[in-house]
């Protein structure tokens, strides 16, 4: 039982999920209290915002990544990575910028028109 760092234990899920493999709630779980006790929602949290690894989930619990994405992935590992890592840090800053109007928009002097404007323009980019 060796104590990893979140994202040494994020890397070590990340590699195993590109492999092709898909992990049950239960292994996912394993694997996190084996390398330090982690929580779960913080790993799904830096693999899917922070680098854009797209995890999904199915009905019965499980972690995979399409096989659309892991085709991507094999034909050019360096290019997918980055280009994932790019969009995940082109939404979080979507994001930011969309509570930032929303939070200007209850201040009081705002048009109501401009403010559904510059919402609708902010939400379709996330």
């Amino acid at each position: 039982m060796v104590n990893l760092t979140r994202s040494e234990v994020a890397k070590l899920i990340r590699d195993r999920l590109l492999n092709g493999s898909t992990l049950t709630p239960k292994q996912f779980d394993r694997i996190l209290q084996k390398h330090g006790n982690h929580e779960r929602s913080r790993v799904l949290e830096l693999l899917r915002c922070k680098w854009g690894i797209p995890i999904t989930i199915d009905r019965k619990g499980c972690y995979s990544i399409a096989e659309s994405h892991l085709q991507c992935f094999r034909d050019d590992p360096d290019d997918v990575l980055s280009g994932w890592k790019e969009d995940a840090t082109k939404n979080r800053e979507y994001r930011q910028l969309y509570r930032f109007v929303a939070t200007l928009s209850n201040l009081t002097g705002i048009s109501r028109g401009a403010k559904g404007e510059v919402l609708a323009a902010v939400k379709a980019r996330i």
